[in-house]
């Protein structure tokens, strides 16, 4: 992740501030915390009895938030999205299902 923030930004990372850096650094350390606790979900499941696991409950959506915040100050932000035809994609899809089989 810290090679692709860092090409998005730079492109090299000599032409980043140390600020910029060192947010990248922490984006990717809250990230790979993120994973980890996805990575406990997928094999404990999300409950603990009836209740959310407390690593969901009270960690999960604070490191998730976190790293939208420093991406977000980073300047990374959603690429412009053309608008789809659904019928197209549709097409599209039936299409390439074709071809799969």
């Amino acid at each position: 992740m810290r090679e692709s923030l860092i090409h998005d930004l730079g492109p090299e990372e000599k032409n980043l501030t140390t600020a910029q850096l060192v947010l990248i650094d922490k984006a990717t350390g809250v990230f790979q915390v993120t994973m980890a606790i996805e990575g406990y979900i997928r094999e404990h499941g999300p409950f603990r009895g009836k209740r959310l696991d407390p690593v969901l409950a009270e960690n999960y959506l604070a490191y998730v938030n976190q790293l939208r915040f420093i991406l977000r100050d980073l300047g990374i932000s959603k690429k412009a999205v053309s608008e789809v035809d659904p019928l197209k994609f549709i097409k599209a899809y039936d299409e390439e299902k074709k071809e799969q089989k």
